[in-house]
């Protein structure tokens, strides 16, 4: 059961900068409409964005992928893209390894780890250049 908007997050949602609400703006029909919608709900439903990122993906053998492994933004549009790319990257890792399974377990985490933080520093550069 979700509890009703706090004025903070009522007075966050009616706030808006003139570049989100500039004609021009891509997001000025949306912002316009989200400060109506909102305070008409008696329960709307807010969610926090939080973004994950691990220090490590590979325990053993056993390795992390896609969501599991990262928690990025849903405006990167990246988790399935990121789950595929996890798999063929640790494929590939293992491959080059040869019979050597922990170290392409090792190289796939470094890689993994790398292109997941890339990942992660996009969705806050998109969610920064929304909202200024």
């Amino acid at each position: 059961m979700g509890a009703s908007i706090t004025p903070r997050c009522r007075s966050a949602v009616r706030r808006t900068r003139p570049s989100a609400t500039s004609a021009t703006s891509p997001g000025a029909k949306c912002t316009t409409w989200l400060a109506a919608l909102v305070p008409q709900r008696p329960r709307p439903f807010l969610q926090t964005i939080v973004d994950v990122v691990p220090t490590r993906t590979v325990f053993g053998r056993v390795c992390l992928l896609g969501d599991a492994a990262f928690v990025v933004r849903p405006h990167t549009a990246g988790a399935t893209a990121k789950a595929a790319r996890d798999a063929t990257t640790l494929a590939r890792a293992l491959k080059r390894a040869g019979r050597n399974v922990d170290a392409g377990l090792s190289g796939f985490q470094k890689m993994q780890i790398e292109f997941g933080r890339g990942l992660v520093d996009y969705g806050v550069a998109l969610g920064r250049r929304w909202a200024a």
